[in-house]
């Protein structure tokens, strides 16, 4: 397994380097870095299932014990794949948090972002074996570790990265044939779509009964009118899979290419969330072919914002883990009237209960993503994460401005940032899904 780590970091650094660039080799060095990476966690998949055939066989013996184990409802402990991926990912929240300050001013991450991005390969997780993918489509767990850990970095930018490859997601999980064709074999070819979800709307926040965005059957498909905001990648998406209600009382997702006819994208900076280029849908009379409806035969619309709370829930916990890790040395360097405030029990007090706070976040956001990955029902699990994220996550951000004092108000310090990206937590169902 080390040497499997090894290879792996090392041809991701190979593939990174300015080196590579100046000889023009960019485009072989990714192909090397996939190549060796789809190979190592191939080898660790099968390694881990002969593992589990093991267990499975000496635990035949024991029916008790096998049972006992059966019940757990799930497993924190993480396997060598997700070790590995979550180390990647490390190292790109590190570059986020770096050039954090840039990306709110330029709205948008940098192309070398993106090309960090696509050394980790998160595209080609996605894709089936069919189409010389990773088949991790439904590995809700570890597409929850990977989103909190980019989040710990800068959710603005994570939230940005991210919504390709749930739109990617979408398509791979309940995508027409047709579309399945046309967009996963340009993923397969790149690394890389460039598409974004929508689903919240003006006013107050969407239920599977409360869609104002229609979508009308016609002969030839649908026509689709409404309004979708702090939509990701406004500026740069190639299509939108847009939410609305169909008049069967039903709801749909819909891909809307950028330029349809009767579309129109405005850019709506907003509190927080300055990288992630928000904007606005307004749709006119969109008219789309019957196949760019995600398949009405398996989606199911509860699902996706189970998925999708899921989703928001890690990038709460991603942040205000960032919070925490950054309050904790500063409680501890800073000093008044002669010793460290973290000495002041109000203090000590607070960031306890931050650290609490976020371990039973984490946990059960990490039980729902389990459920769902399992294919159990995870509504109920969904909604209990993303409720407690939602209001620990925005005490957490007010409590990290709170403990730096002044300091917290200005941007020399990143608090007041995550703050501003934690109040978005509520409006972030339905933006991205694991």
């Amino acid at each position: 397994m080390n040497a499997i780590g090894f290879a792996l970091n090392l041809t991701n650094r190979f593939a990174g380097s300015p080196l590579v660039s100046r000889l023009g080799l960019r485009k072989p060095a990714e192909k090397l870095a996939y190549t060796v990476t789809k190979q190592g966690f191939t080898a660790l998949i099968k390694g881990q299932e002969t593992l589990k055939n093991k267990r499975k066989n000496s635990s035949s013996s024991n029916p008790q014990k096998a049972e006992s184990r059966s019940s757990l409802l799930f497993d924190l402990n993480l396997s060598d794949e997700q070790l590995m991926i979550r180390d990647n990912a490390e190292r790109l929240a590190e570059n986020l948090r770096t050039n954090a300050e840039s990306a709110a001013k330029a709205r948008q991450p940098s192309e070398q972002t993106w090309q960090e991005s696509d050394e980790l390969g998160m595209g080609y997780f996605v894709l089936p074996e069919s189409f010389e993918g990773m088949e991790m489509a439904h590995a809700s767990e570890t597409w929850q570790l990977l989103t909190e850990e980019l989040a710990r970095g800068d959710m603005g930018q994570a939230l940005a990265l991210l919504s390709p490859v749930s739109a990617a997601l979408c398509i791979t999980r309940w995508g027409q044939p047709s579309l399945k064709k046309h967009w996963l074999d340009k993923l397969a070819e790149s690394g890389r779509i460039q598409g974004t979800l929508a689903h919240q709307e003006p006013g107050t926040t969407q239920t599977q009964a409360s869609l104002n965005c229609i979508a009308k059957a016609k002969s030839s498909g649908y026509r689709l009118n409404g309004t979708k905001t702090l939509v990701a990648l406004s500026s740069t998406a190639e299509f939108f899979l847009v939410t609305a209600a169909l008049s069967t009382k039903e709801n749909g997702l819909f891909l809307i290419p950028r330029n349809s006819k009767g579309l129109t994208v405005s850019p709506t900076p907003a509190m927080g969330l300055h990288s992630a280029d928000t904007g606005s849908l307004t749709l006119k009379n969109v008219d789309i072919p019957k196949d760019h409806q995600l398949n009405a035969n398996s989606f199911c619309f509860q699902q996706w914002l189970s998925l999708s709370q899921i989703a928001a829930s890690a990038l709460a916990c991603g942040t205000s883990q960032a919070v925490l890790d950054y309050t904790v040395p500063y409680c501890n360097e800073r000093e008044a009237f002669g010793e460290p405030i973290s000495h002041r029990q109000s203090v000590a007090f607070m960031i306890a209960d931050i650290a609490t706070e976020l371990e039973g976040m984490r946990l059960l956001t990490t039980r729902a993503a389990s459920r769902a990955e399992r294919g159990d029902s995870c509504t109920r699990e969904a909604r209990l994460a993303h409720y407690l994220c939602c209001t620990k996550g925005m005490e957490i951000g007010t409590d990290g401005v709170q403990l730096l004092g002044g300091h917290g108000f200005i941007q020399e310090h990143p608090v007041e940032r995550w703050y501003r990206d934690l109040r978005a937590i509520p409006l972030l169902a339905g933006s991205l899904i694991i």
